[in-house]
């Protein structure tokens, strides 16, 4: 996994052990010690991973240039499988087995949801009213649902679907930034 400015990598040793290494000549920056489940992009040349520390506990780190890392809040019960950022960095979503979370900047969590199944797929939309979830059901046909809630009140919201409208795909439209999206529904007539 390369950095967000492309002079970093991040590299498996012994198959579970992140190492961050540099580009330019593989030189051995510092190891993550622990593996990491989820990643999103941040400003600044910096990333927000997702660790398993081990015995169904996790953490979250800021990674920042030149492969310093700072803690995100506490340790956590269970894996971390997804994670997303709001453009302003003011909030992270993330996603374990069965749930999803609303983080603020200092890791506190402010709204935890419970979900139907694992998601596959999160996102704070660019007026950062509303964090969303694709949730898949892993079947042959390739069915999900989506999910909406309120960052500000945590309330569930009612995704629009208009008579005859099978929402099969999410489009999660480029902002100018990695993983910083808008959704639109999409899909197709009864």
């Amino acid at each position: 996994m390369p950095s967000p400015n492309g002079t970093l990598f991040l590299t498996v040793r012994g198959g579970n052990v992140p190492e961050v290494h540099r580009v330019s000549d593989g030189r051995f920056v510092r190891p993550l010690g622990a593996a990491v489940t989820a990643f999103t992009p941040l400003k600044g040349q910096s990333a927000l991973v997702a660790l398993d520390t081990g015995l169904g506990q996790s953490e979250l780190r800021v990674l920042t240039r030149g492969g310093r890392s700072v803690r995100l809040g506490g340790v956590r019960e269970g894996t971390v499988v997804q994670l997303a950022a709001s453009a302003d960095e003011r909030h992270f979503v993330l996603g374990r087995h069965r749930s999803v979370e609303l983080l603020d900047a200092a890791g506190r969590t402010l709204h935890r949801w419970a979900a139907s199944s694992t998601p596959t797929e999160l996102a704070i939309t660019a007026d950062q009213r509303l964090a969303f979830a694709r949730l898949s059901d892993h079947s042959p046909s390739g069915l999900w649902q989506g999910l909406a809630w309120n960052v500000r009140t945590g309330e569930r919201v009612s995704l629009p679907r208009p008579p005859g409208l099978c929402v099969r795909t999410c489009g999660f439209r480029n902002s100018g930034r990695p993983r910083r999206a808008a959704f639109s529904l999409c899909g197709c007539g009864a």
